[in-house]
């Protein structure tokens, strides 16, 4: 009779090229040991996939947030270029976002609607 144990049936990579092996420790349970065993597998990856999808969402919910603050500041800058439009002062350039200066009279009020659509978004 032989008194040796089982070896764990896992595979584990062995040098390059995609080459395994079997893994040399001894087998605890069905054959594997703890590491290999379907069970603790499972259990690693479905703890890896909680991970993932809590960190994606986080990074989607940033992006949505930024795309309604990119929706809202488009709508914004429509509204600046509908006032220029109405106004009889015209910008001696065309109305453009890097565009460095806006009279006074405008800018605090439209800061201010800026503002709070920002506010309502967050």
């Amino acid at each position: 009779m032989d008194n040796k144990q089982e070896q764990c049936k896992g595979r584990v990579p062995y040098g390059t090229w995609g080459r395994e092996r079997q893994c040399s420790r001894k087998a605890k349970k069905d054959g594997y040991c703890t590491q290999h065993h379907p069970e603790t597998i499972k259990k690693k990856d479905a703890a890896s996939r909680r991970k993932f999808d809590a960190e994606f969402a986080e990074r989607r919910a940033a992006m949505d947030k930024a795309k309604r603050i990119a929706d809202a500041d488009a709508a914004l800058f429509d509204e600046v270029e509908a006032l220029f439009a109405d106004s009889v002062i015209k910008p001696s350039n065309p109305l453009t976002l890097d565009t460095p200066h806006h009279p006074d009279e405008w800018l605090d009020p439209l800061w201010q609607a800026y503002k709070a659509r920002v506010e309502a978004i967050e």
